[in-house]
């Protein structure tokens, strides 16, 4: 018993430990220390099989402290997991913001293995539908399908509508950045039926806008806007400012295909207004990314390079390594325009650096090409 002692009480510091460093921004410490954790609890199973998690600890604490100890103990020790988990996933969520994508993989990782351990079947499809995600913007399309189906399964299983909804909708941006249009909108189809069924606002107005991606996608401008417009105006209806934001950059990029480039510079300054006054640094970064982009197209560079070196400066700043690579990669394009080609190759490098360090096959990809 002393060894089972020994044991759950690692567990319980080991626990503690990496809330703390949790809070501290040490992600993948406390990471390493719940995998180690999450080991030593499956190690507390006295060859007894069938029990869940909370039978085996409860064995665990009876076998040591008695009845009354055990259930309190139990308690406490799954709260201590499920609450690790949480803030896991929450520091994973904002450096996958910050296109700090291995960081995030590895605490999405850990946080499947404590949610499965701890029976928690919801967290367990949201987090692999997260790794699904990472794995898309790194461009491991088979992964971010795998993943996406494991969350599909559960969600399924256990009811959970919404989450099946929000799974169809990922798996259909799997597909479109395969360029498997058809099959991207099958999959938005059964987004869209689950949303109005369940009553989803706001999942039916992500569903129109991923339609309207699709459709600029295959070049049907008319339809894209069509359905950009209804995604924008279920948003102003449930007060989405922040889909609102993004319904004004998308209508911008439709107006920018079209050639109305005085139009799509409108939508993206009211897209960049909602965002800086909504604090979203990611989107303002976009915001002025697709304003450089507008005053490449009208010839005005210099514009250009001002709004461009705007993105680069919110993008350093909020650590959204993504963006800050195609600032680059945007400027360097600028002064290719304006015959500077010796700067134009510096930020060319300098984006290729960023692409390969977080793992942007595409960016890479894009960059080689620049300076091929």
């Amino acid at each position: 018993m002393n060894n089972t002692r020994e044991i759950l009480e690692k567990i319980k510091i080991g626990l503690d430990v990496a809330t703390y460093l949790l809070k501290t921004d040490r992600g993948i410490q406390a990471s390493d220390l719940c995998d180690e954790c999450v080991i030593l609890l499956n190690n507390l199973d006295f060859g007894i099989n069938g029990l869940d998690v909370s039978e085996v600890i409860f064995n665990a604490y009876y076998a040591i402290s008695g009845y009354t100890n055990a259930i309190s103990y139990t308690i406490k020790l799954i709260d201590i997991f499920y609450n690790a988990g949480i803030s896991m996933k929450e520091l994973g969520d904002k450096y996958l913001r910050r296109s700090r994508f291995a960081e995030a993989k590895k605490l999405f990782e850990s946080v499947v293995a404590i949610n499965k351990t701890i029976g928690f079947k919801s967290g367990e499809a949201i987090t692999y539908g997260r790794l699904g995600c990472v794995f898309e913007l790194l461009g491991e399309y088979n992964k971010a399908k795998e993943h996406h189906g494991k969350a599909l399964a559960i969600a399924t299983e256990i009811g959970d509508r919404e989450g099946e909804g929000v799974c169809y909708g990922n798996l259909g941006n799997v597909f479109k950045s395969l360029g498997e249009y058809q099959k991207a909108k099958e999959y938005y189809e059964k987004a869209l039926v689950i949303a109005t069924q369940i009553g989803h606002r706001k999942g039916e107005e992500t569903c129109y806008g991923n339609f309207g991606n699709v459709f600029s996608s295959l070049g049907e401008y008319q339809k894209a806007k069509e359905y950009h417009e209804k995604a924008f105006a279920i948003a102003t209806e449930i007060g989405d400012r922040e889909g609102e934001g993004k319904c004004y950059g998308n209508l911008g990029c439709v107006f920018q295909s079209l050639g109305e480039n005085q139009k799509a510079k409108e939508y993206y300054e009211k897209a960049l207004a909602i965002a800086a006054e909504i604090g979203d640094g990611g989107e303002e970064g976009r915001s002025y990314q697709n304003l450089g982009s507008v005053f490449q197209l009208l010839g005005e560079y210099q514009k250009a390079k001002e709004y461009h070196e705007k993105a680069l400066a919110i993008a350093t700043e909020i650590g959204h390594r993504k963006i800050e690579g195609s600032c680059y990669g945007n400027l360097g394009i600028v002064f290719q325009s304006l015959g500077e080609y010796q700067k134009a190759k510096e930020y060319y490098e300098k984006a290729l650096v960023i692409a390969t360090q977080i793992g942007h096959r595409k960016g890479e990809g894009a960059q080689y090409g620049n300076l091929g």
